[in-house]
Order: C-alpha cells, then structure tokens, then sequence
C-alpha cells in the first residue's frame, strides 16, 4: 500500500488521471447504488400502506355497509376507529350516496395515498351499492424509514466502493504501473549507440512458459534489428 501511495505521489499525469477516473466511476457507482437500494426500500413500504388498504376493504367492507344500512351510527364510527389503529391510516369517511355520514381522524399534512372504494348490500336478493368509503394513509412513516437506512446504506456502500477501488489500483500498480516505470526509466536512459544495458522487469520467471505479451512488445520494440 505504501510503495502504491509513493507512486501516486510521483505519478505522471496519466497516471493520476487514471487514478481520478476511478475515483470518479466509484463516487457515481455508490450514489447509484444507494439511490436504488432506498428507492427499493420506499417502494416496498408504499406497497405495504397499499396491501393495507385493500385489506380495509375485503375485511371491513361488510362490516361498514351493515352498519350503513341500518344507520347504526355508534357502531360505525366504533369500526371506523379500529380502522384507524392500523399503521399509517390517518383519516377514514363514509358516504352514503353522496352524503357524508360518518368520519374519523385527521388527514395528515405530509404525502398521502388515498383510497376509495364502493359499499354493497344485498337486499332482496339484490346487490345494491348504499356508498362508498374513502380512505387515506401517510407517507411520513415510510420518509422516515428512509431516512433512517440512508446514512447506514451510503456509509457501507461508500467503504464498499472504496476499497475495491483501491484493490484495483494494486493490481494495476502490481501487473501494469511499476513495469510501465521501469521501461519509462530505462528509455531514457537507453544508449542509442550500443545496446549493452538490457532491460530487465522483476517480474518471477515461469519456465516452460511462452513469452508474455508486454514482454513481447518490449522486445520487439527495444532489440529488434535494421
């Protein structure tokens, strides 16, 4: 790691730019990330306020338009006020027709989804719509879920991010830089008369192994002759 952070100190500027970029692709892959992982997190909550909602209908639907019918209003705003125990359902009302007969809670200053649906009665064997009931749910609870996963989210994916950044710049230090340094220092260095220094890369011999590119290029390029 240290013999890294001394290259970049004395580092050409492609070397630097190369550095920047990573860190660049690395600040844009955390951002992405954490948006998509809290935005997953909101829309899983949103979902769950909607489940919610339809569960008001198939459960209390029956109850309500019995209540309705008979205009037991005690008995309807004691239903109405068990709905509202639910999580996040802030304010319930019942029309009958077009007339409001029955409300409870408050509706809330923040974002809300609203939902509507009809009351049926069956009378003489004949399903009739009596009203309809409206209610609305906060979005303050799943803001604040949010919220409370960012920092955890942006924090863990940053620290992420940051040190498989920093592995790729070993490797590319490790397979690539130093060797890329090592022939920079000795082009300059080279004798255009006579060829008697050579170059060598530390790099662990492998026998019986075919020459590597890079070692290729370098040969070509430094002991090809006229």
């Amino acid at each position: 790691m240290m013999k890294l952070l001394n290259y970049y100190q004395h580092a050409s500027p492609l070397a630097k730019k190369i550095v920047f970029y990573v860190v660049l692709a690395s600040t844009f892959i955390t951002v992405f990330t954490s948006a998509f992982q809290l935005y997953e997190i909101y829309r899983v909550d949103v979902n769950e306020i909607e489940v919610r909602l339809e569960q008001v209908r198939d459960s209390y639907g029956k109850n309500i338009a019995s209540r309705l019918w008979v205009s037991n209003q005690s008995e309807l705003d004691i239903t109405l006020q068990g709905i509202l125990r639910l999580p996040d359902l802030e304010y319930i009302e019942v029309y009958e027709g077009d007339e409001l007969v029955a409300q409870q809670g408050e509706i809330p200053d923040t974002d809300i989804i609203e939902h509507s649906f009809p009351l049926h009665y069956y009378y003489r064997n004949e399903l009739q719509q009596i009203g309809r009931v409206q209610i609305i749910a906060t979005l303050a609870n799943a803001y604040t879920h949010v919220y409370e996963q960012a920092i955890t989210i942006i924090v863990s994916n940053t620290v992420k991010t940051f040190f498989v950044a920093i592995f790729m710049l070993f490797l590319f230090y490790t397979f690539v830089a130093r060797h890329l340094i090592e022939v920079s220092g000795f082009a300059e260095n080279i004798n255009l008369i006579s060829f008697e220094n050579k170059l060598k890369l530390k790099r662990k011999n492998k026998k019986g192994k075919k020459m590597s590119w890079i070692n290729w290029w370098i040969h070509l390029l430094l002991y090809k002759k006229d």
